[in-house]
């Protein structure tokens, strides 16, 4: 876990392969462009793209997180998710390098979507390339949902069952939809919010990166943020045991450093059945 500097955008980030798998397929990546590199991950970022992150020189603040639950097991869900995040940033960098050292003249704001999504079907093709060579990772799969936050704007994309919170003035919410079957059941009407976090349906997600499909099909938005909200990042391994209430009242204990080990440790406590992981980034208080 790594915690930025004082009165920049603040992150932390934590993972761990829970008490009953025996590998952690999840992944993550979160990190600010400028004014020099500060990131922490568990994937193997190509050395050349750190290289080119930490050439950004700008106060302006540009943060982007990643989170990726792999599927697979041995047939490479810890790869599919760590080329997938991998490809992503890939596919961003580009254009947060140039954000980041562009103050004045910045980019539309309504490149970030596209650009996202690209980043999304750009990972599905580099997974999709590795299924045909190898026939070991035919199964990979892995879900992706990433933040990306300049300046007061929060641009998302999501596919499969992690999520994406804000916190902002006391409150949560969620601003992603998982996609499993026990939510297309729960909005169909055909059982509760309460049956579906009991139902085997929770574990069934219609859609992922890798498989058969070659278009992947994620959501995007948008959200403006004030200074002090938090946006947290986390595989379904903490939704599973920890609660939306539970994890409003970790961020309220105001120590931002130690909040992804602490949610990680509740996790734990409750037996952790999962791999699980955690990212959070916040906007600096106003001075």
């Amino acid at each position: 876990m790594k915690c930025s500097l004082e009165n920049r955008i603040e992150f932390c980030a934590a993972s761990h392969i829970g008490c009953v798998r025996s590998r952690n397929e999840d992944r993550y990546f979160v990190g600010t462009v400028s004014p020099e590199l500060r990131s922490d991950s568990n994937v193997a970022m190509p050395i050349d793209t750190l290289n080119r992150i930490s050439s950004s020189a700008s106060e302006q603040q540009v943060a982007v997180a990643v989170v990726a639950d792999g599927m697979g097991g041995h047939g490479g869900g810890d790869l599919a998710a760590e080329l997938a995040i991998q490809t992503f940033m890939e596919t961003l960098l580009p254009d947060l390098l140039h954000e980041a050292n562009n103050f004045i003249d910045l980019e539309p704001k309504s490149k970030w979507h596209p650009k996202m999504l690209q980043g999304v079907f750009n990972a599905q093709q580099t997974l999709l390339r590795n299924q045909l060579n190898h026939f070991s990772l035919s199964h990979m799969g892995t879900t992706l949902t990433s933040a990306l936050i300049v300046e007061d704007t929060l641009f998302f994309s999501h596919i499969g069952d992690c999520r994406c919170y804000l916190y902002h003035r006391d409150r949560l919410r969620l601003l992603t939809e998982d996609h499993t079957m026990a939510q297309l059941y729960v909005k169909a009407g055909l059982i509760s919010v309460e049956e579906a976090k009991r139902s085997s349906l929770r574990h069934q997600v219609y859609r992922v990166l890798g498989g058969q499909t070659t278009e992947p099909d994620p959501d995007s938005g948008q959200q403006e943020l004030l200074h002090g909200d938090m946006v947290v990042l986390c595989s379904d391994g903490l939704t599973e045991h920890i609660s939306e209430a539970q994890i409003c009242d970790a961020i309220r204990v105001g120590d931002d450093c130690s909040l992804c080990d602490r949610l990680i440790e509740q996790t734990l406590h409750e037996g952790a059945t999962d791999n699980v992981t955690v990212v959070a980034c916040r906007l600096p208080e106003r001075v």
